[in-house]
C-alpha cells in the first residue's frame, strides 16, 4: 500500500501533520486551531481530554498540543505513519498523558517522559537539548521544569536511534505496510521484540485509532 501524505499547516506553531493528499494530486493548505488538533489527539486518547482525577502530572491533549506538534516539526517526522506510531506510542507509555515518570522506579530508575524512554535516553536528551549533565537518579527533575524535554523526546529518539534507522527508512520509501512499519517500530526501533503484538496487544488499539485518526488504510 503507497501512503500519500501532505503536510498540514497549524496555525498554532506552524506545525506540519500528514494527512491524505487530495484525489487530484493538489496540495492544500489547511489551518487548524489549537482545539483542532486537541480534538484529534483525543480522537487517539480519549483520556486526555480532561485530567479531571489523574494526578498532578497529567496533562491535556490542549496543553500538550504546542510541545507535541512542534517535536514533529523540529525532528523532521513528516509522514502521516510516523506521526500517527508516535503518538500511539505515546499514548500507551503515558496512559494517555497521566503520567510522566515510570510508576516503579525501583525497577528502572530514570524512565519517563511522555514515551517512557529509559534513564540513560533521558541522560542523553538532556544533554542533547543543553539542559545540563544529569544522572538516572536526577534526570526526570526536568519533567517539572522543561516541557520540551518531557514532550519531545519521542520524535528525538526515533530519529536520532540507530536502532530506529531502518523504520524510518521505511515510513520515507512510500511504499509500506501500515502495520508492517508499526511492527519494525516497536520490535527494532523501541526495542521490544517480536513478542509486543502478544505481551501487549493494547497497543493496537491505539495504533488502530491513530491509523483512523491519519486516514491510513
Amino acid at each position: 500500500m503507497r501512503l500519500q501524505t501532505l503536510t498540514t499547516t497549524f496555525a498554532l506553531a506552524g506545525v506540519g501533520v500528514a494527512l491524505p493528499t487530495r484525489t487530484d494530486g493538489l496540495t492544500p493548505t489547511r489551518t487548524w486551531d489549537k482545539r483542532s488538533v486537541a480534538a484529534t489527539i483525543v480522537a487517539i486518547m480519549p483520556s486526555s481530554a480532561s485530567c479531571a482525577g489523574r494526578g498532578d502530572e497529567c496533562t491535556t491533549a490542549e496543553d500538550a498540543v504546542e510541545y507535541l506538534t512542534g517535536s514533529m516539526t523540529e525532528y523532521s517526522v513528516t509522514t502521516a505513519i510516523e506521526q500517527a506510531g508516535l503518538l500511539s506510542l505515546i499514548a500507551y507509555e503515558s496512559v494517555e498523558m497521566q503520567y510522566k515518570k515510570n510508576l516503579d522506579q525501583s525497577a528502572q530508575t530514570g524512565r519517563g517522559t511522555v514515551n517512557m524512554q529509559s534513564g540513560d535516553f533521558n541522560v542523553e536528551f538532556a544533554a542533547a537539548l543543553g539542559l545540563g549533565t544529569y544522572t538516572v537518579d536526577n534526570v526526570l527533575d526536568l519533567t517539572s521544569t522543561s516541557d520540551k524535554f518531557t514532550f519531545y523526546s519521542a520524535a528525538w529518539y526515533y530519529t536520532t536511534q540507530s536502532s530506529c534507522s531502518a523504520t524510518r527508512s521505511l515510513a520515507q520509501s512510500g511504499n509500506v505496510d501500515a502495520d508492517t512499519w508499526f511492527d519494525s517500530y516497536l520490535t527494532t526501533c523501541d526495542g521490544m521484540g517480536s513478542s509486543w503484538n502478544t505481551s501487549e496487544p493494547e497497543r493496537w488499539t491505539y495504533w488502530t485509532r491513530a491509523k483512523e485518526v491519519f486516514g491510513i488504510e
